[in-house]
């Protein structure tokens, strides 16, 4: 019975990731169309997009820029668990404190 629902299970995720990627991507992926519709997207708003040559630039450099800001926000909260796990680590080895948690609601 188990062996039954895993394989459906599985099936139904493989059918939906490929339904996924046919939405996502198509077949024309790199089509003009596709193209065009990832420019449009892009594009800046009303007192940025002037010049309409430079617009598809500025655009690209926005969706950059925040690829940019998203690693540098991703590298920091690695960081930041590295130097609590070295607390951590010092605290309790170096200077014997108990760092226990517990449930929530318990005093």
């Amino acid at each position: 019975m188990v062996l039954i629902a895993w394989r459906y299970l599985t099936e139904q995720a493989g059918s939906l990731l490929e339904s996924l990627r046919e939405e996502a991507l198509g077949e024309n992926f790199f089509s003009a169309e596709a193209l065009n519709g990832i420019l449009k997207l892009t594009t800046p708003i009303a007192p940025f997009n002037q010049p309409s040559i430079v617009a598809p630039l500025l655009g690209l450099g926005g969706v950059l820029l925040a690829l940019v800001l998203a690693g540098v926000a991703g590298s920091s909260l690695l960081i930041l668990l590295a130097a609590t796990l070295t607390l951590a680590l010092l605290l309790s080895r170096m200077f014997g404190f108990s760092i226990e948690l517990g449930p929530l609601g318990a005093v």
